[in-house]
């Protein structure tokens, strides 16, 4: 009866953990580049965000910071990069909900690409840059 639990509990964590981890599934690349619009790099103070989206519904968000983002777990397939990138406007207000100042920020993410930018991600690439237009 011990050999029979014992078996249950090995097939068990195969089967949870698809008997190879994370690094036999091969459905994600490492991607990294730079962001910027109209070829100009991305304003003082500036900071976002990029989500990858499948079309299968599967999804990662990185930060892009001073320009660069890292994905080291992009989605394998077609996806859509979704942008988030905001630049503060040296203005504040106060927080209905804490009262404190807040600093105001707008989005600087062209409309030209508010409904994301195709990719096909078929393997890792050090040099994945977007170029959001202007």
């Amino acid at each position: 009866m011990r050999f029979v639990s014992l078996l249950a509990l090995i097939a068990t964590f195969c089967w949870c953990t698809g008997c190879g981890g994370r690094s036999s599934t091969g459905n994600t690349a490492h991607l990294q580049g730079q962001v910027t619009i109209g070829g100009q790099p991305l304003p003082a103070g500036a900071d976002g965000a990029i989500t990858f989206r499948t079309t299968a519904g599967g999804a990662v968000t990185v930060p892009i910071a001073e320009g660069k983002y890292d994905s080291p777990a992009t989605p394998r397939g077609a996806v859509k990069a979704y942008f988030s990138i905001n630049k503060p406007t040296g203005k504040t207000y106060k927080s209905a909900r804490t009262g404190t100042d807040v600093a105001e920020t707008v989005s600087i993410v062209p409309a030209s690409v508010s409904n994301g930018v195709e990719v096909e991600v078929s393997g890792d690439k050090a040099d994945q840059n977007f170029d959001l237009g202007s």
